[in-house]
């Protein structure tokens, strides 16, 4: 809705029906494509064929916008205007006014989009104000003690807590053992036969193994 009324100021009145094909040939972004001819139907801005009814140029116009849509909006939604005093009424009171005038279940949504119609038209309503109002504004939630103490410390104390962490963390991991390579040597005559090779072999891997090296 609030795209809709942003950029008709840059949309010739159609010249054919305004319908769910027209609204996604225009790009807007919505999940519901046929929310908008709707709208426009409930203010009489056209008729149920989706033609324009001759008020699509005031809405254009910022001069006459305000004015123009705040007389569709009340025509509309006349017994909700009848029910309430809009300048102070909340969002619950509307809610009942919905209920009342047109028997539905859940009007969360209705109440949205009247508020909304509201706002572009220059209506004064206490629940669009209170739904409107900064964030900035509003109560902020205390923070409990445990969030105080961790944002109040000062830097030192935070990296001096990180570094013992770090150290924990260094001393809880397992040690590692440092290899070593060791080459051996072995010399053994030319003319020797298989049983001194072996014997030799096993001579000096018996020292290898004696001197923790194998």
């Amino acid at each position: 809705m609030d795209a809709f009324f942003e950029r008709i100021t840059r949309i010739n009145e159609p010249t054919k029906a305004v319908d769910s094909t027209w609204v996604e040939s225009f790009g807007f972004e919505t999940g519901h494509p046929s929310a908008i001819p709707s709208m426009l139907k409930w203010l009489k801005v056209i008729d149920e064929h989706g033609i324009s009814t001759g008020v699509w140029k005031k809405l254009r116009v910022p001069a006459t916008k305000e004015e123009t849509l705040g007389e569709l909006v009340r025509l509309a939604y006349a017994p909700i205007f009848e029910s309430v005093d809009m300048e102070s009424a909340t969002t619950e009171d509307i809610g009942g006014a919905f209920l009342s005038a047109y028997s539905i279940g859940d009007a969360r949504r209705h109440i949205i989009c009247f508020l909304a119609l509201c706002r572009h038209a220059g209506i004064e309503t206490a629940a669009g104000a209170q739904q409107s109002e900064p964030r900035e504004s509003r109560p902020r939630q205390a923070k409990t003690t445990a969030q105080k103490a961790v944002t109040e410390r000062k830097p030192a104390e935070r990296k001096a807590e990180r570094t013992r962490h770090e150290g924990k963390a260094e001393r809880d991991r397992p040690p590692t053992t440092p290899m070593a390579a060791v080459s051996v040597n072995v010399e053994l005559p030319a003319d020797w036969d298989d049983e001194k090779v072996q014997a030799r072999l096993a001579a000096v891997a018996k020292a290898l193994r004696d001197n923790g090296l194998a």
